[in-house]
Parts: C-alpha cells; sequence; structure tokens
C-alpha cells in the first residue's frame, strides 16, 4: 500500500485471471467533502476518461471506477 493522504489509499493488485497490474486508489468521500475538493475529483475522472482514448502508451490508463456510501475507487 501506498498512502499519499490520510484520506487517499494507493494499492497495488494483480488479476489472478489475466496477470493484469494495477493501481486501486481509494478516496474518503468524508475528506473529500470536509476539504471541498468534489469538482477536483470530477475534474481527475473527465481528463482520464479523455485520456484513455489516446492510443499513446505514455498515459495511464483508467479501467474501472465505482464507489460505495463512504469510498470513490478508481483502478
Amino acid at each position: 500500500m501506498y498512502t499519499f493522504f490520510s484520506y487517499l489509499k494507493v494499492f497495488f493488485a494483480i488479476d489472478i485471471h489475466t496477470k493484469k497490474e494495477y493501481a486501486i486508489k481509494i478516496c474518503e468521500k468524508r475528506h473529500i467533502k470536509k476539504v471541498n475538493k468534489i469538482e477536483a475529483v470530477v475534474r481527475e475522472k473527465t481528463i482520464m476518461d479523455i485520456l484513455n482514448k489516446c492510443q499513446c502508451s505514455l498515459f495511464i490508463k483508467l479501467a474501472y471506477t465505482f464507489q460505495d456510501s463512504a469510498r470513490l475507487c478508481k483502478f
């Protein structure tokens, strides 16, 4: 696990079926709201969606996003 901030954690994971490597970013919704970063989180998702359409291998691809009542997850 790589931790950058108290509200954000990044984990390294490998899909057991495909052996594909992922970085899983988990953000606490409570903290995002508290520090008023909702717009920044939405902007990050929008940018990642745009970069996914690029055929350049220099950019990290956003594979999946999901959320529960307390967290946002991206990988």
